[in-house]
């Protein structure tokens, strides 16, 4: 799929909150990358979500950045108690 003025047009995926994972075709070059604006190219790819899918998916969103931010503190807090094992290994040998 091409734009208005020719460059192949960019997959992206909306995650407003009328729109939570819905995929769109835009202009590469739409939001002035490198100074150049494109034309104003966008169309749907999906069709219109459910009112219930648009209800769910922003909890289902929170949900996963709570867990990845979990995630994200264990990795951090394994990491700081190996290196103070390995302290405490040079210190006692």
């Amino acid at each position: 799929m091409h734009c208005y003025c020719g460059r192949i047009a960019q997959l992206k995926t909306s995650w407003t909150s009328n729109n939570p994972g819905r995929h769109f075709q835009t202009c590469a070059s739409r939001n002035g990358e490198n100074g150049v604006t494109g034309c104003q190219f966008f169309m749907w790819v999906d069709p219109p979500m459910y009112a219930r899918v648009i209800a769910i998916i922003p909890g289902l969103l929170r949900k996963l950045k709570a867990r990845d931010e979990e995630i994200h503190g264990l990795k951090k807090r394994t990491r700081m108690m190996g290196a103070l094992l390995f302290l405490m290994l040079v210190f006692l040998l």
